[in-house]
């Protein structure tokens, strides 16, 4: 989406509006002056939607917001409800695209989270032989599946998932 965004500047564009407002990005400037040269203001919207979201669960569901904030932003009604950006994508497009990113999350962190990790145990006799015996199937045991994988939280910070 960012890619497409028609409206977006590159980093020293001289046509960004209040641009001498917003300072320099290095050092002391306006940060937000650094986000909106790095990613555009579709990213900007985008945060500024998904904070909303998240008030909005926070408010009305106390039990599985994972849940509630998937269903929430997989939806049209969201974005025809807040008015993200009007008239360039349409609101089935940003939610077909918000599933997406849900599911790629997902995966990713299940993939590079240690799914279908083994462990093998086998006796110290063994491991001494010169000749390491295949493991048998009584010897090893997964530690890690899909009832035990980590998915990270939306509302979590990033050092908290990382940390989980």
């Amino acid at each position: 989406m960012l890619l497409s965004d028609s409206k977006a500047k590159a980093l020293g564009n001289p046509d960004i509006n209040n641009r001498a407002k917003l300072g320099a990005c290095i050092g002391t400037g306006n940060t937000n002056f650094a986000k909106y040269a790095l990613t555009g203001r579709v990213a900007i919207l985008m945060r500024v939607m998904l904070e909303e979201v998240k008030r909005i669960i926070n408010e009305n569901h106390q039990e599985d917001r994972e849940k509630a904030f998937d269903d929430k932003i997989s939806r049209p009604e969201i974005y025809n409800k807040l008015s993200v950006l009007p008239g360039e994508f349409s609101s089935v497009r940003l939610a077909t695209k918000a599933r997406i990113a849900i599911s790629k999350l997902k995966q990713d962190y299940k993939n590079f989270g240690f799914l279908n990790l083994i462990e093998w145990r086998i006796l110290r006799e063994d491991i001494e032989k010169t000749e390491q015996p295949p493991p048998m199937r009584n010897q090893y045991r997964t530690i890690i599946n899909e009832d035990n994988v980590f998915y990270p939280s939306i509302f979590s910070s990033m050092q908290e998932n990382s940390d989980n």
